[in-house]
């Protein structure tokens, strides 16, 4: 899952900080062990990456359009879009970072992960509490049959303060996983 979907999932639902350090333990030890092969894709990595990043932030008004033509034109990889995302985040760009995930789901690239963060990124950049409310809908067609994804939809949806939707969706995760005790938690 992209990074920045967990650092902020962890911020703002989860909060568990021992899962923060594992992570950076984690990349700690990947760094380490790197071939010359995998340091030259990483460097390709980056500088794709960096001609992403540089082309949707010159013109932030202009970006979902931008957005549209980097997934027409060069139709990027999952985890080179996800370290876009999270490179948008990191330099506040909040908007911009969220034109790119309503983009990459208008061109068929969605992921329930983009929903996740796309919540988040919208409050960060002061979006309509309706358009939230959109997106976590969105998330719910995702996470129906799936009881794990289902509770980190209600969690999300609590932290929105979507009380009711997250009751609602309890009792469904209860009918297709009525002795998980994660359901009644």
């Amino acid at each position: 899952m992209l990074a920045v979907a967990s650092e902020l999932i962890a911020k703002f639902v989860i909060a568990d900080p021992s899962q923060d350090a594992e992570a950076k333990q984690d990349a700690a030890k990947d760094k380490t062990e790197k071939s010359p092969a995998a340091e030259l894709a990483a460097s390709d990595r980056r500088i794709a990456l960096q001609k992403i990043v540089k082309r949707v932030i010159a013109d932030p008004e202009k970006s979902p359009v931008v957005w549209d033509q980097v997934f027409s034109e060069d139709s990027p990889s999952t985890q080179l879009f996800s370290d876009a995302i999270e490179s948008l985040h990191e330099r506040k760009h909040f908007n911009v970072a969220v034109e790119g995930m309503l983009s990459a789901i208008r061109n068929g690239h969605a992921a329930p992960w983009m929903y996740d963060v796309l919540a988040l990124e919208m409050k960060l950049a002061g979006r309509s509490p309706q358009e939230i409310a959109r997106v976590l809908d969105s998330r719910i067609d995702f996470a129906t049959s799936d009881v794990p994804q289902m509770l980190i939809t209600i969690a999300l949806l609590s932290r929105f303060e979507a009380f009711d939707e997250a009751v609602a969706m309890c009792r469904e995760a209860a009918e297709l996983d009525p002795e998980s005790p994660d359901v009644w938690l």
